[in-house]
């Protein structure tokens, strides 16, 4: 199924869908690719702050790899804009899911991180979880993975990061960044559009999760 820009489908525990708008993660899938084609510091990616230490190489590529976050260098860090973070409450539980993969290297790969960051009103960052990537040869397959935090108290905004220190020669693909809020509703929503089209197969398995992505709202 191939929905438009900016539609979220909530999808009811007993079957039912309907249509409903929710929360950001701009540009959660790389597709809106300015800055991608080369290896540079600082490059453009919307919806992201780009903050290299060594560099990063991001490429439109086909197949697996398209318009995936490539990174390649140590202390590499891309973290959702300032401006661009979703809100969020104390208490609130949030699960980030996300697809990754080694792009090339016969080695193990070390010293790889996502974080679920909190900010107070100020943009401050007041907590951060970590979530370390597990060790693993090169892939032909993107394989998801999932981290869990709970808002402390003073948040205000939520954001994600991504961050390698060292990737002992190996390069590492990002893509389907998405960030959910944990609900008590009963419903599901997920983000089945996207700057690009996805296809999508949402399966209701226990807790609930709101899905926050791509919907184009101004953030304090």
């Amino acid at each position: 199924m191939f929905l438009t820009t900016g539609l979220l489908a909530t999808l009811a525990v007993s079957g039912q869908m309907s249509w409903a708008s929710t929360g950001i993660l701009v540009n959660h899938s790389f597709e809106a690719n300015t800055g991608f084609g080369g290896a540079s510091d600082n490059v453009s990616i919307r919806g992201w702050q780009n903050l290299n230490g060594s560099g990063t190489a991001n490429s439109p590529r086909t197949g697996k790899d398209a318009n995936n976050y490539y990174y390649q260098w140590s202390n590499s860090t891309l973290r959702t804009s300032p401006g661009l973070r979703p809100n969020a409450q104390p208490g609130q539980q949030f699960n980030l899911s996300f697809l990754f993969g080694i792009e090339s290297g016969t080695t193990l790969w070390e010293d790889s991180y996502v974080y679920i960051d909190f900010f107070d009103t100020g943009g401050t960052l007041i907590s951060s979880h970590q979530h370390v990537l597990p060790r693993t040869p090169a892939d032909s397959v993107l394989s998801t993975r999932n981290a869990n935090a709970t808002a402390p108290a003073n948040t205000a905004f939520v954001g994600v990061r991504l961050h390698s220190r060292s990737l002992s020669g190996n390069a590492v693909n990002m893509d389907r960044v998405l960030l959910n809020r944990v609900t008590p509703t009963g419903i599901v929503s997920y983000n089945l559009g996207a700057v690009g089209s996805h296809s999508w197969s949402p399966v209701v398995t226990g807790t609930n999760l709101t899905c926050l992505a791509e919907l184009p709202r101004v953030r304090a």
